[in-house]
């Protein structure tokens, strides 16, 4: 059966300096990088998640960083099946609340000052010193400013997650990312190798997902490969995520990678976290391939298929 998770009661208000998160120190250290999760912060007064600051944000940032696409979408929608919005950084955000706009600030850790609340935000979360957390590799923040009523599609992410909820309300529904008749191991071993659309969504799946509904000062962690989809309510929203690879999350990734080139030459390879010398060979042998393709030359490596 479906469940809700409602809107807990609100934390203390930013007062300029942190802690910035209300962490559950015993359900984190239980359910980090295994199960989707409730978090707390205090960020939804802070000055640099306010719309004009995020407009000279979106303004400051490369255009590459910036994405405004159309939330009138259904959730199975692939990401290259999602309209792009021909609008202006500043006609996106001035005529967002009447508006289908999604809008995708990357890479705010680039900016000193969001560089700084980010980084401040994830060193809470390793104070905790679970396992999951240890060999950052790196850390990327996002910001995502929805228009009223829309949908961010089914899919999942390679990063451990931790989304904050600044301002509107949205819920987040999150499967299972270890069930395996919602996710085949062929289904992780495509996104690895760079199939990102190739994720099945089937309406049954619906009664297996966890709703997080989420307003101002919740939030929601979500653990590598746990596939998911978002709606928001009849306001705008903004949320701050915080994402988080590690060697650990690497190294996930490449087995699954090794795992396709495995399957794709007629083999059956056992699956990652079953054997952990397995795993291991399989790492270093994806990360001896990757050094030798950045070595031949560019013509070679077209010939030999892999691209």
């Amino acid at each position: 059966m479906k469940r809700t998770l409602t809107t807990a009661a609100p934390t203390a208000p930013f007062t300029g300096q942190g802690p910035f998160l209300a962490l559950d120190c015993e359900v984190l250290l239980a359910q980090l990088n295994a199960r989707a999760c409730r978090v707390r912060h205090r960020l939804t007064d802070h000055p640099l998640l306010t719309m004009p600051r995020l407009l000279q944000l979106a303004q400051w940032l490369p255009k590459e960083h910036v994405r405004i696409n159309s939330g009138a979408v259904a959730l199975e929608t692939t990401p290259d099946q999602i309209p792009h919005v021909d609008l202006s950084v500043e006609e996106s955000f001035r005529t967002l609340e009447h508006s289908d706009t999604r809008i995708m600030l990357k890479g705010i850790e680039h900016h000193p000052e969001y560089g700084d609340l980010l980084n401040a935000c994830i060193a809470e979360i390793e104070a905790l010193g679970h396992s999951a957390m240890r060999g950052i590799h790196s850390k990327v923040g996002y910001v995502f400013i929805s228009a009223p009523n829309m949908v961010t599609p089914y899919h999942m992410d390679p990063e451990i997650n931790f989304l904050l909820q600044i301002r509107g309300k949205k819920t987040f529904h999150v499967l299972p990312g270890e069930d395996r008749s919602i996710l085949s191991e062929q289904d992780i071993e495509r996104f690895y190798s760079g199939n990102f659309d190739s994720l099945p969504f089937r309406e049954e799946m619906k009664a297996k997902a966890v709703s997080f509904e989420m307003g101002p000062g919740d939030g929601v962690h979500i653990p590598v490969n746990h596939p998911h989809w978002v709606t928001t309510d009849n306001d705008v929203t903004v949320s701050f995520a915080l994402t988080v690879e590690t060697k650990g999350t690497q190294r996930r990734g490449r087995v699954f990678a090794i795992n396709r080139l495995l399957r794709r030459m007629g083999l059956r390879p056992a699956p990652f976290g079953q054997s952990a010398w397995r795993d291991g060979l399989k790492n270093q042998g994806y990360r001896s391939w990757r050094a030798l393709k950045a070595i031949v030359p560019h013509r070679h490596r077209k010939e030999s298929g892999h691209y």
